[in-house]
């Protein structure tokens, strides 16, 4: 494990120092490195007309460039009910079904859909068919996958999810 040097901060290595001009005490200062962020007057005239909404909610992304042809493909009810659901339950970074930190096993999926077993696995089937979701094996359990290149929760997918789907149609950017 490689150690952590510290060291004291001197006042030669402060590049820059901010005062209150009502007080004259030194609020804070930079040091070689350092970032700060200004608005300008327009940036927060525009923030200050904005809401943010859920703020403590999480969310996926669907990209705009698949959504057309998701549209496109002759997808059912049960599809479109399926594809929900998971996106309910998509991991960041690895597009698999997780509830509570565990992964939806296919019976819990079926259960979450409400749906007759046949058309769960007509849907899934077709949904896998089309590289819209992937199904593999965890031990003896189904694990779901959600195609990132459609989907995505955060901003970031692990390296084997991106070589399961980056031959699929969806990848529009040859990513």
């Amino acid at each position: 494990m490689e150690q952590v040097k510290r060291k004291q901060i001197t006042d030669e290595e402060i590049v820059c120092q901010f005062m209150n001009t009502d007080t004259g005490e030194i609020e804070y200062s930079l040091r070689e490195g350092d970032s700060l962020r200004v608005y300008t007057k327009e940036q927060k005239d525009y923030m200050a007309n904005r809401k943010v909404i859920k703020k403590n909610n999480t969310f996926v992304k669907v990209y705009k460039d698949t959504i057309g042809i998701l549209a496109r493909e002759d997808l059912t009810k049960s599809d479109y009910k399926l594809i929900l659901i998971a996106l309910a339950y998509l991991d960041k970074t690895s597009g698999v079904l997780i509830e509570d930190g565990v992964n939806i096993s296919k019976a819990r999926f079926l259960e979450l859909a409400d749906m007759s077993h046949n058309t769960f696995n007509e849907s899934v089937n077709r949904l896998i068919k089309l590289n819209i979701m992937a199904r593999t094996k965890s031990g003896r359990n189904s694990v779901f996958i959600m195609n990132p290149f459609i989907f995505q929760n955060g901003t970031y997918i692990n390296a084997t999810l991106y070589r399961i789907f980056k031959k699929s149609k969806w990848n529009t950017q040859n990513d």
